[in-house]
């Protein structure tokens, strides 16, 4: 798929890590996972207004990855030196298609992390 004259995948330039939460054995939540991967990261301020099911979300960042990423709602992304956590997670298709095009997440700031590099 292109996306303008290039193909979408040439839009994927930031190197992020993906944390994937979960809980150990007392019930606290900890790291499972972690996988390192490109991925489009564009920080902006918006408020998400969905009316049809009446949610409202802020965000501070919205991010592109790959069909095949492994990223999940609830995820831990570093970017850099911030510290987002996907609030809401969209697979995108175009029309009537059946693929993923690409995922699309909706971030907020995330500031009570350990490193996770």
């Amino acid at each position: 798929m292109t996306f303008g004259a290039l193909p979408i995948s040439s839009y994927y330039v930031d190197n992020i890590t993906i944390a994937i939460p979960g809980k150990d054995k007392y019930g606290d939540e900890t790291i499972t996972s972690q996988v390192d991967e490109k991925a489009r990261i564009l920080e902006h301020h918006e408020i998400f207004d969905n009316t049809e099911r009446d949610e409202t979300i802020r965000t501070d960042a919205v991010s592109h990855h790959p069909p095949s990423s492994t990223v999940t709602e609830d995820a831990i992304i570093k970017h850099d030196t911030d510290y987002y956590r996907v609030v809401k997670f969209i697979r995108a298709k175009r029309g009537k298609r059946t693929d993923i095009e690409f995922k699309k997440c909706y971030l907020e700031k995330f500031h009570q992390v350990t490193d996770i590099s």
